[in-house]
């Protein structure tokens, strides 16, 4: 399968960095691939991360223990 690139700066782009690594298109094309596969897949492993993490501290949590959050509890953070 073969793709035709119409957009004139991205085949600038291509065309300086495979003049400039010495590498044909195909390589310099085929490697920001890859490169952006695993920056989603970090990405999204980061937020499954996070998103468990979350979990966890939601199941330690016990709301009927928490203080209220009403005005005077928000006051009271900002007193001396």
């Amino acid at each position: 399968m073969s793709y035709l690139i119409k957009n004139a700066e991205v085949l600038e782009m291509l065309d300086a960095l495979a003049k400039s690594s010495g590498r044909t298109k195909i390589d310099v094309l085929k490697d920001a691939l890859h490169r952006l596969d695993e920056e989603e897949r970090e990405a999204r492993s980061s937020w499954a991360a996070a998103l468990e993490a979350g979990l966890v501290l939601r199941a330690l949590g016990d709301p009927a223990r928490g203080l209220p959050a009403d005005k005077a509890f928000i006051d009271s953070l900002y007193e001396d």
